[in-house]
C-alpha cells in the first residue's frame, strides 16, 4: 500500500491538538516522516513532544538527528551538547555525532568518550547479532575517524602516526571489509611515504566503489530512491550516505597519487569520477580530478584531459567574476593555479600518448608480419 500522506501543516487548532499527543504518538509520527525523507516535518514533531519533555535526553537526541538531516547543524549540535551534558552515559552514539561536528581535539575527545561507552556494550551483545553487527560498524566508523584527525588537524601532535596506526588497526580488525578502513589505511601508508603497499587496499577499495557507483547509476533523486523500494540502487546509496559526502573523493585522491606504483589505479580513479560527475556535474572538484586521472592514465588520455581541466578552469573563472562583481575575494586562486599546472602538462601527455600508439603499431604489424610468414611455411609443407 502507498506511504500515509503527510500530516498537514498545524494551525491555531491543530497545534493545540498535537500538543495534547502524547510523547509516543509523537514520536510515531515523527519516524513516519523520516521514514518518507522529510526530516523537517519530523523535527517539528520531535520538537513538540521536546517541549512537553524538556530534559528528556532521547528526544534531544532524536530531533538532534532530524535537525542533522535537514541540514541544520548548528542547531543539532547545540542539542547533543545538552544531551551530553545532561546524561553524558546514555545513547553513547551521540558522542560519535558530535564528534563528526566538532574539530580537532574536541573531535577527538567526542569519538574516544564514545567509543568507550560503546566497547563494553557490544561486548555484553551475542557474537554476530544484528546488534552487535551495527555497533561494530559504529565503532568502525569512529577509529576511522579518530585516524583521519591524526593524519590531518592532528597530525602535529605527539605520537601522532602511532595513534594513527593502532585507530586504523582498531577499524580493521572490527570490520576488514569496511571500506572506510581501507581509505584511512591506505591514507596513512601514502602519508609515511609507502606508497606501493597502499595499492592492495586502494585496489579493492576501488573495485567496491565503482561497483557501488554502477549499481546507483544515474539515479540522483532521493524521491526516485524512496518510491523504488530497497532495489541494489538504493541499498548502494545508503552505503554511500553511510560513508560521507567526501569519501569517494577522497578515495579517488588516493587512487591518483599512488598510480605511479600502478597505473591501472588513475584508470579507475576516472571510471569512478565519470560516475560522480554524472550525478553532480556542478563540482568543479570532480572536472579538475578527472582532468589529472586522465594525465595519469597509461598511456596518458590527452583529450579527456584536456576537456575535463578545461571545464574546471572555465567553472573557476566564472566564479572569479561572480566574486568580483559581489566586492568578494575570490577563494579558490590555489585551485586556479594547480589546474592551469596541469594544463601545461597536456603537450607532454600528447606526446606520450602518440608514442604508445606509434608503440602500439608497429606491435601489430610486426605480428602480422609474423602470422604472413607462418603462413609461407605452411604453404610450402
Amino acid at each position: 500500500s502507498p506511504p500515509a500522506p503527510p500530516p498537514r501543516s498545524p494551525g491555531a487548532a491543530g497545534g493545540e491538538a498535537m500538543a495534547q499527543h502524547s510523547k509516543e504518538q509523537l514520536m510515531q509520527q515523527a519516524q513516519l516522516a523520516l521514514d518518507r525523507s522529510e526530516p523537517e516535518l519530523a523535527a517539528k514533531f520531535f520538537r513538540r513532544a521536546l517541549e512537553a519533555h524538556p530534559t528528556d535526553t532521547d528526544l534531544m537526541d532524536a530531533l538532534a538527528h532530524a535537525e542533522l538531516q535537514a541540514g541544520n547543524a548548528e542547531v543539532g549540535e547545540q542539542l547533543l551538547q545538552r544531551s551530553t551534558a545532561l546524561a553524558p552515559d546514555a545513547n553513547p552514539v551521540k558522542w560519535l555525532y558530535l564528534g563528526q561536528l566538532k574539530e580537532g581535539m574536541d573531535a577527538m575527545l567526542c569519538f574516544r568518550k564514545g567509543i568507550e561507552l560503546l566497547q563494553p556494550v557490544r561486548a555484553s551483545l551475542p557474537a554476530g547479532s544484528p546488534d552487535e553487527v551495527a555497533l561494530r560498524r559504529e565503532l568502525c566508523r569512529a577509529f576511522c575517524a579518530v585516524a583521519d584527525l591524526f593524519l590531518t588537524d592532528l597530525c602535529y601532535e605527539d605520537d601522532a602516526e602511532r595513534s594513527c596506526q593502532a585507530a586504523v588497526e582498531q577499524a580493521l580488525a572490527l570490520s576488514p571489509d569496511s571500506l572506510d578502513a581501507m581509505r584511512v589505511q591506505a591514507s596513512l601508508l601514502v602519508s609515511q611515504q609507502r606508497r606501493a603497499e597502499a595499492v592492495g587496499p586502494l585496489q579493492r577499495l576501488a573495485a567496491e566503489l565503482n561497483a557501488l557507483l554502477t549499481a546507483v547509476g544515474d539515479l540522483t533523486l532521493r524521491e526516485e530512491l524512496v518510491e523504488s523500494g530497497r532495489t541494489p540502487a538504493v541499498v548502494a546509496m545508503e552505503r554511500l550516505d553511510a560513508l560521507g559526502e567526501e569519501f569517494s573523493v577522497e578515495s579517488t585522491k588516493l587512487m591518483v597519487e599512488c598510480s605511479s606504483e600502478d597505473p591501472s589505479l588513475a584508470s579507475s580513479a576516472l571510471d569512478a569520477l565519470s560516475r560522480l560527475l554524472a550525478m553532480d556535474e556542478d563540482n568543479v572538484e570532480l572536472w579538475y580530478l578527472s582532468g589529472v586521472a586522465a594525465l595519469c592514465a597509461v598511456p596518458p588520455e590527452a583529450e579527456v584531459a584536456e576537456q575535463h581541466l578545461v571545464q574546471a578552469r572555465d567553472m573557476l573563472r566564472r566564479l572569479r567574476r561572480l566574486a568580483a562583481e559581489q566586492g568578494e575575494e575570490f577563494p579558490y586562486e590555489e585551485q586556479e593555479r594547480l589546474v592551469e599546472e596541469h594544463l601545461g602538462m597536456l603537450p607532454q601527455a600528447r606526446e606520450q600518448a602518440a608514442q604508445a600508439q606509434a608503440v602500439a603499431a608497429h606491435a601489430a604489424a610486426a605480428g602480422h608480419g609474423a602470422e604472413d610468414e607462418d603462413d609461407d611455411d605452411d604453404d610450402d609443407d
